[in-house]
């Protein structure tokens, strides 16, 4: 059966390289979609995972991405409730770095409390943490972008007062999201030249016993959402499937479809081709679930040198695409492979079906006929 099947793939080289690199293609697309939207997913929740946070308070109805807007005052009330172990505010607010004269891209300053590094940054790239109120920290690739360096000295203009703060960059991390981009300054940093005064944006909760201490913050705090880091990594991960993933998923789909009509008409035209030799095999007896294992064998053979054509295509297309939208992480690993390496297996199951269908048709007669 096999060497059937290779002698029938081979028979038109022209042929078999030309539905390889087609199907390939078709094959990358797929990849690069579902690359796209995990890798979106990853990228945008990867600082929610890393805040070393059981709860997070949030102003009722709001989200990650509103910033909401929380009395300072609330956090010593939450600190006198049973089980709580400790609890930091966090803000974020955007602003534009100064830097001799030049005024960067907007960016979203965490501020976080630097003496137990609740809500700093995850990854540090280069230089050092924040260790008092003049420093921070920017996105490395932001600060390529804006020719910004550690040591840099920067200020940032209080919306308030219209006085200018000055910082010293210590640290570039590893904070790009397709939001924008994020840097880091003490807590107390960020209070200072925040436009909103005894404002808070997030409350974050270590405690032991995160159940309790959600149901005790509702019974004496209104107007407020308690959240688990989980709640709110679903909370984005629901976002970014709205925003991109129907779209992506629509294109997985019609690529799936193109895939099987590709393999669907070369199997098609070389069992048309083949037909006598097929007439052959049913007269001397052969069964016809052995001519459908060959037909099969066939696509999956193609199939499988269309995958491994697919998986360095989309690795070329990934580092392209990166290069030119920056803000974007295109996540391709093992299990992604594994997936789209069963999606393209179907592919060849499916096609193979259109030419076993006229495999079936084929009366033996048809050698003594010709």
């Amino acid at each position: 059966m096999v060497s059937i099947s290779i002698k029938n793939i081979l028979h038109d080289k022209t042929r078999f390289i030309i539905t390889v690199i087609g199907t390939s293609l078709i094959v990358s697309l797929i990849l690069f979609n579902i690359g796209m939207i995990i890798g979106t997913i990853t990228q945008n929740t990867r600082y929610v995972k890393s805040v070393d946070a059981d709860l997070w308070v949030i102003e009722e109805d709001e989200d990650f991405y509103s910033f909401s807007k929380l009395p300072t005052s609330m956090i010593d009330s939450i600190n006198t409730i049973d089980d709580v172990d400790l609890v930091s505010g966090l803000m974020i607010q955007e602003y534009r770095l100064k830097h001799n004269g030049y005024k960067s891209e907007k960016i979203s300053m965490i501020g976080y409390n630097i003496s137990n590094h609740i809500g700093g940054p995850s990854t540090l790239i280069s230089g050092k943490h924040i260790s008092n109120d003049f420093e921070i920290i920017i996105d490395h690739k932001f600060a390529q972008e804006n020719n910004l360096k550690i040591n840099n000295n920067i200020s940032i203009t209080d919306p308030k007062t219209d006085v200018d703060f000055d910082f010293w960059i210590v640290g570039l991390s590893e904070s790009r999201s397709l939001r924008g981009d994020y840097g880091f300054m003490s807590y107390d940093a960020a209070q200072s030249i925040s436009p909103l005064v005894n404002i808070t944006n997030f409350i974050l909760i270590q405690t032991n016993n995160p159940k309790q201490v959600r149901d005790d913050i509702y019974n004496i705090i209104n107007g407020v959402d308690v959240l688990t880091t989980g709640m709110i990594v679903d909370e984005i991960t629901s976002f970014w499937l709205g925003v991109m993933g129907s779209g992506n998923i629509f294109m997985c789909v019609i690529a799936i479809i193109i895939g099987i009509i590709i393999a669907g008409i070369t199997l098609y035209t070389a069992t048309i081709e083949k037909r006598k030799e097929y007439g052959v095999l049913k007269a001397i007896g052969a069964r016809n679930r052995y001519i459908y294992k060959s037909i099969i064998f066939q696509s999956l053979t193609i199939m499988i040198c269309a995958f491994i054509v697919a998986i360095l295509v989309s690795q070329l297309l990934s580092l392209i695409f990166t290069i030119f939208v920056s803000k974007m992480e295109i996540l391709l690993n093992l299990i992604i492979y594994f997936f789209v390496f069963m999606i393209t297996l179907m592919i060849g199951i499916l096609s193979s079906l259109i030419a076993i269908k006229r495999v079936v048709k084929i009366d033996p007669l048809i050698v003594f006929q010709e």
